[in-house]
């Protein structure tokens, strides 16, 4: 993956644009994601998901409506 936005367009085709996860749990399937697309240890890919989060593409809260929420944003 060239950049951060194509990193989050990828997992968004892979899991859509909200994704109802607790925060760890989440962060483990967007980890294990990258590392087998990517190829790369778990660690790089724990370092890229750190990157995602900081750049505001993938985000996670929590609402008393929605629950846990994890928001992938594409554009």
């Amino acid at each position: 993956m060239a950049d951060l936005a194509a990193t989050a367009r990828f997992l968004a085709g892979r899991f859509g644009a909200e994704l109802n996860l607790d925060y760890v749990p989440g962060r483990a399937l967007f980890r294990d994601a990258l590392s087998e697309e990517l190829g790369v240890p778990e660690a790089e890919a724990e370092a890229l998901c750190d990157a995602l989060e900081k750049a505001r593409l993938i985000r996670f809260h929590r609402s008393e409506e929605l629950g846990d929420v994890w928001t992938l944003v594409t554009a």
